[in-house]
């Protein structure tokens, strides 16, 4: 008889593991809160050393970056309004700020009108009335000086820092008609910060482009009227190329897009000028501004600006 064989189990030898790699999920879209409180904070850094350096015998020619700086603060403070609300107690830090920076934006425009008005070739050919000349850069430094407060300044950066997260946003009331206080888009605390923002430069751009085509109509600009109308159309547009500088990556083409903003700055550059003219203290001269005025709408004719504000429109991205 035949011996059976014990059967040995014997242990699976076990398969390799491979660790799987895996692939880290995208990072969430930034929302507008995370991206107010990435790009104000060092913005109101810069304003505040921009203040500080500030000299005391400072001349209106001199303040031009100053001013501009600020408007660009000015003009973020507007962008990303919805996410800084009133505050428990009821008040209203972003309104307070916003009215500051506003007040100094005046000053440093009053200020530097002393120049611009002047219409001078060299900065050494200005002349100014000594009495009107300190009254304006006084204003302008004890503004600064309240300004420049380490505690204010510390406040207002800890308010920037620090925006409402996905909730009780600002309503439109109080808001710049420029961005989101007129008629169109809501901020919307459930779409990513590119998504609202394009949305809103979309649709503002419809409407600066049909200011500017009313403003081009107009033959002269000798009227209240007249000049409201011109002023409106650069503001408008003026808002909107910066935000576009400031936020390429709103395009849904950056590379296409970037020679639009060029031009349409360029525009604004020349509206600019005969602004400077229209507030000199006499009003500028009549013929003078009906040449310039004649002489910019044949220059946006031949470069077609009308086409550049309808493609750069269409260059921003969706959803």
């Amino acid at each position: 008889m035949q011996r059976a064989s014990k059967v040995v189990r014997r242990g699976r030898r076990p398969w390799p593991v491979r660790h799987r790699m895996l692939r880290p999920s995208p990072a969430a879209p930034e929302s507008l809160d995370a991206l107010a409180a990435r790009v104000l904070p060092p913005l109101v850094d810069e304003v505040v050393a921009a203040l500080l350096a500030l000299p005391v015998d400072a001349q209106p020619h001199a303040v031009k970056p100053l001013r501009k700086l600020l408007g660009k603060l000015r003009d973020h403070l507007d962008l990303f309004a919805p996410v800084y609300p009133l505050a428990h107690d009821w008040r209203d830090l972003w309104g307070q700020l916003r009215a500051a920076i506003d007040e100094g934006y005046g000053h440093l425009g009053d200020f530097k009108d002393l120049y611009d008005s002047q219409d001078v070739k060299r900065r050494e050919d200005a002349r100014y009335d000594e009495a009107e000349l300190t009254r304006r850069r006084d204003a302008v430094l004890a503004w600064r000086d309240r300004m420049v407060r380490p505690a204010h300044a510390e406040n207002v950066r800890h308010l920037v820092a620090a925006p409402a997260i996905g909730s009780g946003w600002r309503k439109r009331s109080c808001l710049s008609p420029r961005f989101w206080g007129a008629p169109g888009p809501k901020a919307d605390p459930d779409e990513p910060a590119l998504t609202n923002l394009a949305r809103l430069v979309r649709f503002r751009l419809r409407e600066a482009r049909l200011a500017w085509k009313k403003a081009a109509r107009l033959r002269q600009l000798d009227g209240h009227d007249a000049r409201a109308t011109f002023h409106d159309a650069r503001k408008r547009l003026r808002a909107l190329v910066h935000v576009l500088d400031w936020f390429p990556e709103l395009s849904s083409a950056p590379s296409e897009s970037k020679p639009h903003v060029q031009r349409l700055t360029e525009l604004v550059q020349r509206q600019g000028k005969i602004l400077d003219r229209l507030n000199a203290a006499d009003g500028g001269d009549t013929a003078e501004l009906e040449q310039k005025w004649a002489k910019l709408r044949r220059w946006a004719t031949r470069h077609h600006v009308d086409d550049v504000m309808r493609e750069l429109r269409g260059l921003v991205r969706r959803g």
